[in-house]
């Protein structure tokens, strides 16, 4: 399904994808920089105290990255197509563009948390 409006990307707009992307790139690059140094069982839970009580193997540690790429695909993905979005009100011609430039907006800054 292709988009019938094109959102023009602004400066602050190119900024915020930049920023995703080499936060994205940065903690893939964090675990593969420390991933040979760490043991090969490591803590995965800690309890009330501050004591770890659930150990795994550091295998692990790939999953926050590959979560974290998901999202942001997705989330890219949905600026795409943002009539795809639930809005909690009609969208009617006379606020479609604004609300739909008011979506991508917020799926971009999202992208960065």
């Amino acid at each position: 399904m292709k988009s019938k409006f094109k959102i023009e990307l602004t400066i602050g707009d190119w900024f915020l994808e930049a920023v995703g992307a080499v936060a994205l790139v940065l903690s893939f690059a964090l675990v593969a920089r420390s991933y040979n140094d760490l043991p090969a069982i490591i803590p995965k839970h800690f309890g009330i105290s501050g004591q770890a009580d659930g150990f795994g193997d550091k295998t692990i540690l790939w999953s926050l990255p590959i979560i974290g790429l998901i999202a942001y695909l997705g989330l890219t993905i949905g600026t795409r197509f943002p009539q795809l979005i639930n809005y909690p009100f009609e969208i009617t011609p006379e606020n479609e563009v604004r609300q739909y430039k008011n979506a991508v907006a917020m799926t971009r800054f999202l992208k960065q948390l």
